[in-house]
C-alpha cells in the first residue's frame, strides 16, 4: 500500500459514508460534494498532523520544547477525557 494512502482514513470514510451519509446514495451529486469536501478535511488533517511531526523531530534534541509538547498533549488528553464523561 503506498505511503500517501492511510488506512484511519479509509476506516474514517468507510465509518462516516455508512453511518451518516447512506441517504445520499438516492442524489448522485449529493454524494460528490460530500466525497470531496471529505478528501479536503482529510487532506488538511493529515497534513496539519504531519507538519507537527515534523516539527517535533526537527526539536527532538531540544528536552524543554519535548517537555512542553508532552504538556499540552497530556492536558488535551485529560481534557477530552474529563468532557466524555461529563465531568467538565
Amino acid at each position: 500500500m503506498p505511503k500517501w494512502i492511510t488506512p484511519k482514513a479509509i476506516i474514517y470514510g468507510l465509518t462516516l459514508y455508512l453511518t451518516f451519509l447512506s441517504s445520499f446514495s438516492e442524489y448522485p451529486m449529493y454524494l460528490v460534494l460530500s466525497t470531496i469536501t471529505f478528501c479536503i478535511t482529510t487532506f488538511v488533517a493529515i497534513s496539519t498532523w504531519s507538519m507537527f511531526g515534523f516539527v517535533v523531530s526537527t526539536q527532538s534534541d531540544n528536552e524543554k520544547v519535548i517537555y512542553e509538547i508532552k504538556l499540552i498533549l497530556v492536558s488535551l488528553l485529560l481534557y477530552t477525557a474529563a468532557s466524555l464523561i461529563d465531568l467538565i
